[in-house]
């Protein structure tokens, strides 16, 4: 994952939120936050899928 993926696994995040089934977060960290964890994406050509 690199920053540039950010707006579109933010988005993913979000609607996870919105579930309530994936965290007790209300809103998506910023950034800076996540960028300071381990993280993969799943990728279909320019697409992020999870």
């Amino acid at each position: 994952m690199v920053k540039e993926d950010w707006e579109q696994v933010s988005q993913i995040y979000m609607d996870g939120i919105a579930t309530w089934n994936v965290t007790f977060e209300a809103a998506a960290p910023t950034w800076q936050v996540w960028n300071q964890v381990c993280r993969l994406v799943a990728r279909s050509g320019p697409e992020i899928l999870g």
